[in-house]
């Protein structure tokens, strides 16, 4: 199995990580999955679409670009990104 992003989620104020953050997940492979602070999310290279949400923070969007074929093979290299999406807490 291919990891296609390493998502990490923090508090903007505190860099702290935050449990119990939710992922949905839209591109090549389409997952909603709990997300602990840190996961990762399976998958091939192409367009994915984070919509990260977690108790007491503001929801955040944001599109992630995996690179893919290795051109020296002609085979699959996906270019696993990693991620830190800080969420900003609720006044």
């Amino acid at each position: 199995m291919t990891f296609a992003i390493r998502l990490s989620v923090v508090s903007s104020t505190t860099r702290a990580p935050i449990s119990g953050a939710t992922v949905q997940v839209t591109g090549p492979t389409l997952t909603n999955m709990p997300c602990d602070s840190a996961c990762v999310v399976p998958g091939v290279a192409g367009t994915y679409t984070l919509d990260v949400q977690a108790p007491g923070y503001q929801a955040v969007e944001r599109t992630v670009n995996v690179a893919g074929t290795n051109p020296a093979c002609g085979c699959q290299s996906d270019d696993t990104q990693s991620v830190v999406i800080a969420l900003t807490p609720m006044s």
